[in-house]
Protein backbone atom coordinates (compact mmCIF):
# COMPACT_ATOMS: atom_id res chain seq x y z
CA UNK A 1 0.00 0.00 0.00
CA UNK A 2 1.28 3.21 -0.65
CA UNK A 3 2.09 5.59 2.33
CA UNK A 4 0.65 8.67 2.78
CA UNK A 5 2.75 11.11 4.72
CA UNK A 6 0.96 12.42 8.31
CA UNK A 7 0.84 16.19 8.30
CA UNK A 8 -0.85 19.73 9.43
CA UNK A 9 -3.75 20.38 6.92
CA UNK A 10 -2.16 23.93 6.37
CA UNK A 11 0.65 22.04 5.13
CA UNK A 12 -1.83 21.21 1.59
CA UNK A 13 -0.10 24.50 0.79
CA UNK A 14 3.30 22.82 0.15
CA UNK A 15 2.60 21.46 -3.50
CA UNK A 16 -0.44 23.85 -4.44
CA UNK A 17 0.42 24.43 -8.01
CA UNK A 18 0.82 28.68 -8.91
CA UNK A 19 -2.85 29.63 -9.35
CA UNK A 20 -2.58 32.84 -8.39
CA UNK A 21 0.52 34.89 -9.58
CA UNK A 22 3.44 35.40 -7.50
CA UNK A 23 3.62 39.25 -7.09
CA UNK A 24 3.24 40.32 -3.08
CA UNK A 25 0.26 41.90 -3.81
CA UNK A 26 -1.74 39.20 -5.84
CA UNK A 27 -3.08 36.94 -2.75
CA UNK A 28 -5.70 39.32 -1.45
CA UNK A 29 -6.80 40.57 1.60
CA UNK A 30 -5.69 38.21 4.29
CA UNK A 31 -5.80 38.29 7.89
CA UNK A 32 -3.53 40.22 10.07
CA UNK A 33 0.25 38.06 10.21
CA UNK A 34 1.35 38.16 13.85
CA UNK A 35 -2.78 37.46 14.86
CA UNK A 36 -2.89 38.85 18.80
CA UNK A 37 -1.53 35.55 20.97
CA UNK A 38 -4.94 34.40 22.21
CA UNK A 39 -3.48 31.31 24.93
CA UNK A 40 -4.76 27.96 24.86
CA UNK A 41 -3.92 24.65 27.14
CA UNK A 42 -3.53 21.68 25.31
CA UNK A 43 -1.53 18.80 25.70
CA UNK A 44 0.74 16.97 23.28
CA UNK A 45 1.49 13.61 22.03
CA UNK A 46 3.60 12.42 19.49
CA UNK A 47 6.44 10.35 17.57
CA UNK A 48 10.03 11.00 16.69
CA UNK A 49 11.64 9.29 13.78
CA UNK A 50 15.01 9.53 12.07
CA UNK A 51 15.68 9.60 8.46
CA UNK A 52 15.10 5.81 7.93
CA UNK A 53 11.89 5.86 9.90
CA UNK A 54 13.54 4.35 13.23
CA UNK A 55 12.50 5.73 16.36
CA UNK A 56 14.91 8.66 18.39
CA UNK A 57 15.06 7.98 21.69
CA UNK A 58 16.46 10.29 24.37
CA UNK A 59 15.09 13.62 22.23
CA UNK A 60 14.17 16.65 23.89
CA UNK A 61 11.30 17.75 23.14
CA UNK A 62 9.76 21.59 24.38
CA UNK A 63 6.70 23.44 24.39
CA UNK A 64 5.82 26.62 25.91
CA UNK A 65 7.40 26.34 29.50
CA UNK A 66 7.48 22.62 29.58
CA UNK A 67 10.09 19.99 28.19
CA UNK A 68 9.60 15.92 27.73
CA UNK A 69 11.91 13.49 26.63
CA UNK A 70 10.86 10.73 23.68
CA UNK A 71 11.24 6.95 24.86
CA UNK A 72 12.35 3.69 23.46
CA UNK A 73 9.63 4.38 20.53
CA UNK A 74 10.41 7.94 19.68
CA UNK A 75 6.79 8.61 21.71
CA UNK A 76 6.45 12.29 23.85
CA UNK A 77 3.79 13.47 25.81
CA UNK A 78 3.31 16.76 27.21
CA UNK A 79 0.59 17.23 29.03
CA UNK A 80 -1.56 21.04 29.78
CA UNK A 81 0.87 23.08 28.29
CA UNK A 82 -0.56 26.83 27.64
CA UNK A 83 0.35 27.91 24.21
CA UNK A 84 -0.58 30.22 21.11
CA UNK A 85 -4.35 29.04 19.96
CA UNK A 86 -3.11 30.47 16.33
CA UNK A 87 0.04 29.20 16.31
CA UNK A 88 0.85 26.62 18.65
CA UNK A 89 4.22 25.27 18.84
CA UNK A 90 6.62 21.96 19.46
CA UNK A 91 10.39 21.99 19.03
CA UNK A 92 12.45 18.78 19.30
CA UNK A 93 16.08 18.64 19.83
CA UNK A 94 18.95 15.89 19.41
CA UNK A 95 22.65 15.79 19.07
CA UNK A 96 23.58 15.18 15.61
CA UNK A 97 20.31 16.17 13.99
CA UNK A 98 19.17 19.46 12.64
CA UNK A 99 16.35 20.65 14.91
CA UNK A 100 12.70 19.37 14.03
CA UNK A 101 9.37 21.18 14.96
CA UNK A 102 5.57 21.59 14.25
CA UNK A 103 3.18 24.16 13.85
CA UNK A 104 -0.45 23.61 14.21
CA UNK A 105 -3.57 25.25 15.47
CA UNK A 106 -4.31 24.39 19.24
CA UNK A 107 -7.78 23.45 20.54
CA UNK A 108 -8.73 24.35 24.03
CA UNK A 109 -8.79 21.02 26.19
CA UNK A 110 -7.72 19.22 23.49
CA UNK A 111 -4.67 16.76 22.94
CA UNK A 112 -3.21 17.09 19.77
CA UNK A 113 -0.59 14.44 18.13
CA UNK A 114 2.00 15.07 16.08
CA UNK A 115 4.74 13.66 14.28
CA UNK A 116 8.32 15.12 13.56
CA UNK A 117 11.31 13.23 11.46
CA UNK A 118 14.41 14.64 12.18
CA UNK A 119 17.37 14.91 9.46
CA UNK A 120 20.93 13.99 10.30
CA UNK A 121 23.34 17.06 10.09
CA UNK A 122 25.68 15.93 7.57
CA UNK A 123 29.64 17.95 7.01
CA UNK A 124 29.27 19.81 4.17
CA UNK A 125 32.31 21.23 3.99
CA UNK A 126 34.69 23.89 5.65
CA UNK A 127 36.12 27.29 4.70
CA UNK A 128 38.39 30.30 6.37
CA UNK A 129 36.51 32.78 8.07
CA UNK A 130 38.96 35.11 6.87
CA UNK A 131 38.76 34.04 3.19
CA UNK A 132 35.41 33.37 3.10
CA UNK A 133 34.75 30.18 0.57
CA UNK A 134 31.53 28.25 -1.25
CA UNK A 135 29.76 24.85 0.16
CA UNK A 136 28.77 22.57 -1.81
CA UNK A 137 25.63 21.07 -0.20
CA UNK A 138 26.02 17.40 -0.48
CA UNK A 139 22.14 16.68 -1.86
CA UNK A 140 22.11 19.72 -3.87
CA UNK A 141 22.35 23.51 -3.68
CA UNK A 142 25.02 25.59 -2.54
CA UNK A 143 26.40 28.32 0.05
CA UNK A 144 28.72 31.34 -0.46
CA UNK A 145 30.53 33.16 2.05
CA UNK A 146 32.40 36.34 2.25
CA UNK A 147 35.27 36.91 4.17
CA UNK A 148 34.92 38.44 7.79
CA UNK A 149 30.84 37.57 7.52
CA UNK A 150 31.14 35.65 10.36
CA UNK A 151 30.53 35.74 14.21
CA UNK A 152 29.97 33.91 17.16
CA UNK A 153 26.24 33.54 17.96
CA UNK A 154 26.74 33.93 21.73
CA UNK A 155 29.23 37.00 22.03
CA UNK A 156 28.44 38.48 18.66
CA UNK A 157 32.44 39.07 18.39
CA UNK A 158 34.09 38.63 15.16
CA UNK A 159 34.96 34.96 14.63
CA UNK A 160 39.02 34.21 13.46
CA UNK A 161 39.43 30.48 12.41
CA UNK A 162 37.81 27.22 10.61
CA UNK A 163 34.32 27.62 9.67
CA UNK A 164 32.35 24.24 9.45
CA UNK A 165 29.41 23.93 7.64
CA UNK A 166 26.07 21.22 8.11
CA UNK A 167 23.87 22.14 5.11
CA UNK A 168 20.98 20.10 3.42
CA UNK A 169 18.39 20.84 1.09
CA UNK A 170 15.06 19.45 1.26
CA UNK A 171 13.51 18.87 -2.05
CA UNK A 172 9.73 20.07 -1.59
CA UNK A 173 8.66 16.66 -4.15
CA UNK A 174 9.64 14.16 -2.22
CA UNK A 175 7.68 11.76 -0.04
CA UNK A 176 8.61 12.63 3.67
CA UNK A 177 9.00 16.50 2.80
CA UNK A 178 5.69 17.29 5.21
CA UNK A 179 7.65 15.30 7.76
CA UNK A 180 11.47 16.87 7.82
CA UNK A 181 10.35 20.26 7.72
CA UNK A 182 9.99 22.55 10.27
CA UNK A 183 6.78 24.43 11.70
CA UNK A 184 4.06 24.36 8.80
CA UNK A 185 3.55 26.69 5.35
CA UNK A 186 2.57 29.13 7.18
CA UNK A 187 4.44 32.29 6.97
CA UNK A 188 3.70 36.74 7.78
CA UNK A 189 4.58 38.63 4.24
CA UNK A 190 6.47 41.95 3.91
CA UNK A 191 2.44 43.69 4.55
CA UNK A 192 2.48 42.38 8.31
CA UNK A 193 0.11 39.60 6.92
CA UNK A 194 -0.92 35.87 7.22
CA UNK A 195 -0.24 33.76 4.28
CA UNK A 196 -0.44 30.12 2.75
CA UNK A 197 3.29 29.19 1.63
CA UNK A 198 4.14 26.75 -1.48
CA UNK A 199 7.63 25.56 -1.49
CA UNK A 200 10.05 25.44 -4.29
CA UNK A 201 12.76 24.58 -1.97
CA UNK A 202 14.32 25.09 1.34
CA UNK A 203 17.68 24.23 2.63
CA UNK A 204 18.68 24.48 6.33
CA UNK A 205 22.53 25.82 7.30
CA UNK A 206 24.45 25.66 10.41
CA UNK A 207 27.59 26.77 11.26
CA UNK A 208 30.36 25.80 13.74
CA UNK A 209 33.51 26.72 15.04
CA UNK A 210 36.89 24.88 15.43
CA UNK A 211 36.31 24.30 19.43
CA UNK A 212 32.49 23.52 18.79
CA UNK A 213 31.11 26.91 19.28
CA UNK A 214 27.84 28.01 16.66
CA UNK A 215 28.51 30.47 14.55
CA UNK A 216 26.52 33.30 12.67
CA UNK A 217 26.76 35.59 9.98
CA UNK A 218 27.43 39.11 10.48
CA UNK A 219 24.42 40.50 9.35
CA UNK A 220 25.81 42.89 6.95
CA UNK A 221 27.96 40.35 5.06
CA UNK A 222 24.88 38.24 3.43
CA UNK A 223 25.68 34.41 2.14
CA UNK A 224 24.63 33.34 -1.18
CA UNK A 225 22.26 30.64 -1.22
CA UNK A 226 21.82 28.56 -4.52
CA UNK A 227 18.19 26.54 -4.48
CA UNK A 228 17.85 23.95 -7.13
CA UNK A 229 14.23 23.83 -8.59
CA UNK A 230 13.14 19.95 -8.56
CA UNK A 231 12.57 18.71 -12.40
CA UNK A 232 8.61 18.39 -11.35
CA UNK A 233 8.35 22.18 -10.40
CA UNK A 234 10.49 24.08 -13.47
CA UNK A 235 7.64 24.58 -15.75
CA UNK A 236 5.49 26.34 -13.06
CA UNK A 237 8.41 27.81 -10.91
CA UNK A 238 8.24 31.47 -11.54
CA UNK A 239 10.94 34.10 -12.18
CA UNK A 240 11.13 35.51 -9.09
CA UNK A 241 9.83 34.58 -6.05
CA UNK A 242 9.28 35.24 -2.09
CA UNK A 243 12.23 34.60 0.26
CA UNK A 244 11.40 33.00 3.93
CA UNK A 245 13.05 32.58 7.17
CA UNK A 246 12.10 30.61 9.54
CA UNK A 247 11.45 31.93 12.79
CA UNK A 248 11.62 28.70 15.70
CA UNK A 249 10.18 30.83 18.37
CA UNK A 250 6.85 31.94 16.85
CA UNK A 251 6.42 28.74 14.58
CA UNK A 252 5.96 30.79 11.48
CA UNK A 253 8.21 31.38 8.51
CA UNK A 254 8.64 35.38 8.01
CA UNK A 255 9.29 36.93 4.07
CA UNK A 256 12.70 38.63 4.26
CA UNK A 257 13.07 39.83 0.34
CA UNK A 258 12.84 37.97 -2.54
CA UNK A 259 15.23 35.36 -4.56
CA UNK A 260 15.51 35.26 -7.99
CA UNK A 261 15.41 32.74 -10.68
CA UNK A 262 19.27 31.56 -12.96
CA UNK A 263 18.20 28.77 -14.93
CA UNK A 264 16.86 25.86 -12.73
CA UNK A 265 18.12 27.60 -9.12
CA UNK A 266 17.17 29.89 -7.43
CA UNK A 267 19.20 32.71 -5.48
CA UNK A 268 18.31 34.11 -2.77
CA UNK A 269 21.11 36.29 -0.03
CA UNK A 270 20.65 35.26 3.86
CA UNK A 271 21.72 37.51 6.73
CA UNK A 272 21.43 35.27 8.92
CA UNK A 273 20.84 30.88 9.12
CA UNK A 274 18.54 28.86 10.04
CA UNK A 275 15.68 27.17 7.73
CA UNK A 276 15.06 29.31 4.50
CA UNK A 277 12.53 28.40 2.15
CA UNK A 278 11.54 29.99 -1.61
CA UNK A 279 7.62 30.24 -1.33
CA UNK A 280 4.79 31.48 -3.48
CA UNK A 281 2.20 32.80 -1.22
CA UNK A 282 -1.50 32.22 -1.54
CA UNK A 283 -4.73 32.97 0.50
CA UNK A 284 -5.97 30.62 3.23
CA UNK A 285 -9.54 29.52 5.14
CA UNK A 286 -10.33 28.00 8.11
CA UNK A 287 -11.28 24.34 8.00
CA UNK A 288 -12.70 22.03 10.31
CA UNK A 289 -14.34 18.88 11.05
CA UNK A 290 -15.31 16.11 13.48
CA UNK A 291 -14.91 12.78 13.29
CA UNK A 292 -17.33 9.96 15.08
CA UNK A 293 -17.04 6.06 15.03
CA UNK A 294 -20.17 3.75 13.94
CA UNK A 295 -21.39 3.96 17.83
CA UNK A 296 -20.92 7.92 18.17
CA UNK A 297 -17.80 8.71 19.96
CA UNK A 298 -14.60 10.84 18.39
CA UNK A 299 -12.29 8.84 16.46
CA UNK A 300 -9.12 9.66 17.78
CA UNK A 301 -5.94 9.83 16.30
CA UNK A 302 -7.04 8.99 12.87
CA UNK A 303 -5.38 10.58 9.99
CA UNK A 304 -7.53 12.60 7.42
CA UNK A 305 -6.06 13.07 3.92
CA UNK A 306 -6.76 16.44 1.78
CA UNK A 307 -5.60 16.72 -1.83
CA UNK A 308 -6.68 18.56 -4.89
CA UNK A 309 -9.99 17.01 -6.77
CA UNK A 310 -9.30 18.43 -9.73
CA UNK A 311 -5.92 17.23 -10.43
CA UNK A 312 -4.51 13.58 -9.39
CA UNK A 313 -1.02 14.96 -9.05
CA UNK A 314 -1.65 18.07 -6.84
CA UNK A 315 -1.22 19.06 -3.77
CA UNK A 316 -1.73 16.45 -1.07
CA UNK A 317 -1.28 16.85 2.72
CA UNK A 318 -2.69 15.43 6.09
CA UNK A 319 -3.30 15.73 9.77
CA UNK A 320 -4.75 13.43 12.79
CA UNK A 321 -7.96 14.37 14.91
CA UNK A 322 -7.63 15.21 17.82
CA UNK A 323 -8.94 13.49 21.37
CA UNK A 324 -12.37 15.29 20.69
CA UNK A 325 -12.22 13.83 17.25
CA UNK A 326 -11.52 17.23 15.78
CA UNK A 327 -9.65 17.81 12.28
CA UNK A 328 -8.89 21.41 11.76
CA UNK A 329 -6.19 23.60 9.87
CA UNK A 330 -6.15 26.20 6.94
CA UNK A 331 -6.37 25.54 3.28
CA UNK A 332 -6.41 27.18 0.17
CA UNK A 333 -9.39 28.68 -0.75
CA UNK A 334 -11.47 28.03 -3.56
CA UNK A 335 -10.35 24.80 -4.69
CA UNK A 336 -11.76 21.86 -4.84
CA UNK A 337 -10.62 19.03 -2.28
CA UNK A 338 -11.00 15.34 -1.43
CA UNK A 339 -11.08 14.56 1.77
CA UNK A 340 -10.13 11.05 2.78
CA UNK A 341 -10.10 9.40 6.38
CA UNK A 342 -7.18 6.82 6.83
CA UNK A 343 -7.52 3.97 9.88
CA UNK A 344 -4.32 2.98 12.38
CA UNK A 345 -3.30 0.78 9.91
CA UNK A 346 -3.26 3.03 6.83
CA UNK A 347 -6.64 1.40 5.46
CA UNK A 348 -9.19 3.67 3.28
CA UNK A 349 -12.80 4.24 5.63
CA UNK A 350 -13.71 7.37 3.80
CA UNK A 351 -13.49 9.49 1.10
CA UNK A 352 -15.63 12.43 -0.13
CA UNK A 353 -15.27 15.72 -2.12
CA UNK A 354 -15.73 18.56 0.11
CA UNK A 355 -15.23 22.78 -1.17
CA UNK A 356 -14.41 24.81 -2.74
CA UNK A 357 -14.75 27.37 0.11
CA UNK A 358 -13.98 31.13 0.31
CA UNK A 359 -15.03 31.21 4.09
CA UNK A 360 -14.01 29.52 7.39
CA UNK A 361 -16.19 26.17 7.02
CA UNK A 362 -17.00 23.91 10.15
CA UNK A 363 -18.57 20.51 8.12
CA UNK A 364 -20.00 19.06 11.31
CA UNK A 365 -19.92 15.78 12.52
CA UNK A 366 -18.94 13.25 9.93
CA UNK A 367 -19.43 9.18 10.86
CA UNK A 368 -16.35 6.92 9.59
CA UNK A 369 -17.05 3.29 10.36
CA UNK A 370 -13.94 1.58 12.03
CA UNK A 371 -13.27 -1.95 12.26
CA UNK A 372 -11.38 -3.59 14.82
CA UNK A 373 -7.94 -3.43 15.90
CA UNK A 374 -5.54 -6.17 15.15
CA UNK A 375 -2.83 -6.54 17.98
CA UNK A 376 0.60 -8.58 17.74
CA UNK A 377 2.35 -10.67 21.00
CA UNK A 378 6.15 -10.72 20.81
CA UNK A 379 7.70 -13.17 23.76
CA UNK A 380 11.29 -14.20 24.16
CA UNK A 381 13.61 -14.81 26.86
CA UNK A 382 16.71 -13.41 25.84
CA UNK A 383 20.10 -14.25 27.04
CA UNK A 384 23.65 -12.76 26.78
CA UNK A 385 26.72 -13.91 25.34
CA UNK A 386 27.37 -15.62 28.72
CA UNK A 387 23.92 -17.21 28.78
CA UNK A 388 22.87 -15.14 31.60
CA UNK A 389 19.78 -12.80 31.13
CA UNK A 390 19.83 -9.46 29.50
CA UNK A 391 19.71 -6.90 32.21
CA UNK A 392 19.21 -3.99 29.69
CA UNK A 393 18.32 -3.89 26.13
CA UNK A 394 15.82 -3.78 23.75
CA UNK A 395 14.06 -5.62 20.61
CA UNK A 396 13.73 -3.59 17.05
CA UNK A 397 10.92 -5.57 15.57
CA UNK A 398 9.71 -4.83 12.11
CA UNK A 399 6.25 -6.47 10.62
CA UNK A 400 4.95 -5.19 7.18
CA UNK A 401 6.20 -2.07 7.08
CA UNK A 402 5.43 -1.06 10.97
CA UNK A 403 8.50 -0.68 13.47
CA UNK A 404 8.69 -0.88 17.33
CA UNK A 405 11.35 -1.14 19.56
CA UNK A 406 10.57 -3.04 22.79
CA UNK A 407 12.08 -3.05 26.19
CA UNK A 408 13.39 -5.88 27.59
CA UNK A 409 13.79 -6.06 31.39
CA UNK A 410 16.14 -8.95 33.22
CA UNK A 411 15.92 -11.15 30.28
CA UNK A 412 12.29 -10.99 29.31
CA UNK A 413 10.65 -9.34 26.31
CA UNK A 414 6.74 -9.32 26.43
CA UNK A 415 5.61 -6.42 24.03
CA UNK A 416 2.67 -6.19 22.28
CA UNK A 417 1.32 -3.39 19.70
CA UNK A 418 -1.17 -2.77 16.77
CA UNK A 419 -0.63 -4.32 13.50
CA UNK A 420 -2.40 -4.10 9.93
CA UNK A 421 -4.43 -7.07 9.45
CA UNK A 422 -4.93 -10.32 10.95
CA UNK A 423 -2.84 -12.67 8.48
CA UNK A 424 0.08 -14.99 9.75
CA UNK A 425 3.20 -13.76 8.57
CA UNK A 426 7.11 -13.10 9.59
CA UNK A 427 8.59 -10.36 10.96
CA UNK A 428 12.22 -9.41 12.09
CA UNK A 429 13.68 -8.75 15.35
CA UNK A 430 16.91 -7.70 16.24
CA UNK A 431 18.01 -7.56 19.85
CA UNK A 432 20.97 -5.05 21.30
CA UNK A 433 22.55 -5.57 24.70
CA UNK A 434 23.18 -1.79 25.84
CA UNK A 435 25.30 -2.88 28.74
CA UNK A 436 27.63 -4.86 26.42
CA UNK A 437 27.27 -2.72 23.78
CA UNK A 438 26.64 -6.02 21.54
CA UNK A 439 24.04 -5.78 18.28
CA UNK A 440 22.71 -9.16 17.57
CA UNK A 441 21.81 -10.64 14.51
CA UNK A 442 18.82 -10.05 12.95
CA UNK A 443 16.54 -13.05 13.29
CA UNK A 444 13.15 -14.27 11.30
CA UNK A 445 9.87 -15.15 13.96
CA UNK A 446 6.70 -16.47 12.42
CA UNK A 447 3.68 -14.48 13.52
CA UNK A 448 0.98 -17.06 13.61
CA UNK A 449 -2.42 -15.85 15.18
CA UNK A 450 -1.20 -12.39 16.59
CA UNK A 451 1.56 -13.94 18.43
CA UNK A 452 4.96 -14.44 17.91
CA UNK A 453 6.85 -16.65 19.92
CA UNK A 454 10.65 -16.30 19.70
CA UNK A 455 11.80 -18.87 22.33
CA UNK A 456 15.26 -18.22 23.61
CA UNK A 457 17.53 -16.04 22.02
CA UNK A 458 21.41 -15.62 22.94
CA UNK A 459 22.81 -11.94 21.79
CA UNK A 460 26.59 -12.53 21.10
CA UNK A 461 28.91 -10.57 18.55
CA UNK A 462 28.91 -13.75 16.40
CA UNK A 463 25.81 -13.17 14.79
CA UNK A 464 26.68 -10.40 13.48
CA UNK A 465 29.24 -11.47 11.01
CA UNK A 466 31.39 -8.37 10.35
CA UNK A 467 30.75 -5.30 13.14
CA UNK A 468 33.00 -2.51 14.25
CA UNK A 469 32.16 -1.85 17.96
CA UNK A 470 33.94 0.77 19.86
CA UNK A 471 33.34 3.24 23.40
CA UNK A 472 35.60 6.53 24.04
CA UNK A 473 34.75 7.88 26.93
CA UNK A 474 30.88 8.19 27.10
CA UNK A 475 30.72 8.19 23.55
CA UNK A 476 29.49 4.80 21.63
CA UNK A 477 30.20 3.73 17.89
CA UNK A 478 28.83 0.82 16.11
CA UNK A 479 29.19 -0.04 12.33
CA UNK A 480 27.86 -2.63 10.49
CA UNK A 481 28.38 -3.64 7.43
CA UNK A 482 27.00 -3.80 4.70
CA UNK A 483 24.84 -0.77 6.01
CA UNK A 484 27.83 0.89 7.23
CA UNK A 485 31.15 0.96 5.20
CA UNK A 486 33.81 -0.73 7.36
CA UNK A 487 36.57 -3.06 6.47
CA UNK A 488 40.16 -3.63 7.26
CA UNK A 489 42.57 -2.49 4.12
CA UNK A 490 45.87 -3.22 3.06
CA UNK A 491 48.93 -1.70 1.78
CA UNK A 492 52.44 -3.02 0.79
CA UNK A 493 53.65 -2.19 4.73
CA UNK A 494 50.71 -2.25 7.04
CA UNK A 495 46.20 -3.01 7.31
CA UNK A 496 44.15 -0.53 8.31
CA UNK A 497 41.09 -0.72 10.09
CA UNK A 498 39.00 2.02 8.17
CA UNK A 499 35.41 3.16 8.71
CA UNK A 500 33.76 6.59 7.72
CA UNK A 501 30.53 8.45 6.73
CA UNK A 502 30.04 9.70 3.01
CA UNK A 503 29.88 12.94 4.87
CA UNK A 504 33.11 12.33 6.89
CA UNK A 505 31.67 13.67 10.23
CA UNK A 506 32.04 10.02 11.89
CA UNK A 507 35.59 8.00 10.82
CA UNK A 508 37.66 5.48 12.59
CA UNK A 509 41.29 4.52 11.90
CA UNK A 510 43.33 2.03 13.31
CA UNK A 511 46.92 0.88 11.63
CA UNK A 512 48.50 -2.09 12.54
CA UNK A 513 51.46 -4.07 11.05
CA UNK A 514 51.57 -7.95 10.77
CA UNK A 515 55.12 -9.46 11.11
CA UNK A 516 56.39 -12.09 8.60
CA UNK A 517 54.80 -15.23 10.21
CA UNK A 518 51.48 -13.17 10.58
CA UNK A 519 51.49 -13.95 14.13
CA UNK A 520 53.12 -10.80 15.72
CA UNK A 521 50.90 -7.22 15.21
CA UNK A 522 51.99 -3.95 16.10
CA UNK A 523 49.37 -1.50 16.23
CA UNK A 524 50.55 2.10 14.81
CA UNK A 525 48.54 5.73 13.53
CA UNK A 526 45.25 5.94 15.06
CA UNK A 527 42.33 8.67 15.17
CA UNK A 528 38.79 9.44 15.47
CA UNK A 529 36.06 11.37 14.16
CA UNK A 530 33.18 12.11 16.18
CA UNK A 531 30.35 14.75 14.46
CA UNK A 532 33.13 15.85 12.69
CA UNK A 533 35.49 16.26 15.87
CA UNK A 534 38.79 14.79 15.47
CA UNK A 535 40.64 12.19 18.65
CA UNK A 536 44.39 11.24 18.08
CA UNK A 537 45.69 8.40 19.31
CA UNK A 538 48.22 8.32 21.84
CA UNK A 539 50.37 5.15 21.49
CA UNK A 540 50.94 2.07 22.34
CA UNK A 541 47.71 1.48 20.92
CA UNK A 542 47.07 -2.09 22.79
CA UNK A 543 45.79 -4.63 19.98
CA UNK A 544 44.69 -8.60 20.24
CA UNK A 545 44.40 -10.36 16.84
CA UNK A 546 41.84 -12.91 17.43
CA UNK A 547 40.97 -14.09 13.71
CA UNK A 548 43.41 -13.13 10.58
CA UNK A 549 42.06 -14.54 7.39
CA UNK A 550 43.50 -14.03 3.87
CA UNK A 551 42.41 -11.46 1.30
CA UNK A 552 38.63 -11.58 0.95
CA UNK A 553 38.21 -13.23 4.51
CA UNK A 554 37.87 -11.91 7.51
CA UNK A 555 40.24 -9.93 10.79
CA UNK A 556 38.81 -9.87 13.95
CA UNK A 557 40.24 -8.15 17.37
CA UNK A 558 40.13 -6.38 20.42
CA UNK A 559 41.59 -2.73 21.11
CA UNK A 560 42.02 -0.16 23.86
CA UNK A 561 44.17 2.49 24.85
CA UNK A 562 43.53 6.65 24.68
CA UNK A 563 43.03 9.27 22.56
CA UNK A 564 43.62 13.09 22.67
CA UNK A 565 41.15 15.40 22.22
CA UNK A 566 41.18 18.62 20.31
CA UNK A 567 41.13 20.47 24.03
CA UNK A 568 44.12 18.34 24.69
CA UNK A 569 41.46 16.17 26.89
CA UNK A 570 42.64 12.57 27.39
CA UNK A 571 39.46 10.11 27.26
CA UNK A 572 39.71 5.97 27.22
CA UNK A 573 38.83 4.03 24.07
CA UNK A 574 38.19 0.08 24.02
CA UNK A 575 36.69 -2.03 21.55
CA UNK A 576 36.16 -4.90 18.87
CA UNK A 577 35.73 -5.55 15.17
CA UNK A 578 35.53 -8.12 12.81
CA UNK A 579 35.69 -7.07 9.10
CA UNK A 580 36.61 -8.15 5.65
CA UNK A 581 39.94 -8.12 4.37
CA UNK A 582 39.64 -5.57 1.29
Amino acid sequence: MKKTRLLPLLLLASLVSIYIACQRDDYGSLPSGPNPAEKTQISISGRVLDDENLPVNGALVKAGNLTANTDLNGNFQIKNVTLDANASFVKVEKAGFFSGSRTFKGTKGSTHYVSIQLIKKNDAGSFASDAGGDITVPNGGSVSFEAGSIIDAQTKSPYTGTVSVSAFWLNPTVDNFLEIMPGELRGVDENDKQVGLQSFGMMVVELTGASGEKLQLTGSKPATMKFPIAPAQQASAPATIAFWSFNDTTGLWKQEGMATRQGNEYIGKASHFSFWNCDAPFTLVDFKATLKGQDGNPVKGFRVVLKTADDETGPTASSYTDTAGVVAGLIPAGRRLKMTVFGKCNDELLSQEIGPFSAATDLGNITVNIPADSKVTFTGEILNCSGSPLQNGFADIGIQGKFERAPIVNGVLNYSFIRCGSNDTKASVRITDIGNSIIGGIKEADVIANVASLGEITVCEEDLGEYLIYTMDTISRQFLPPADTAGVYTSELYHYVYHAKRDTSDAFYLQFTPDASGTVFTPGYSYVYVRKIMYLGIEPITLQITEYGAQGEYIAGKFSGKMRAENNAILPINGRFRLKRM
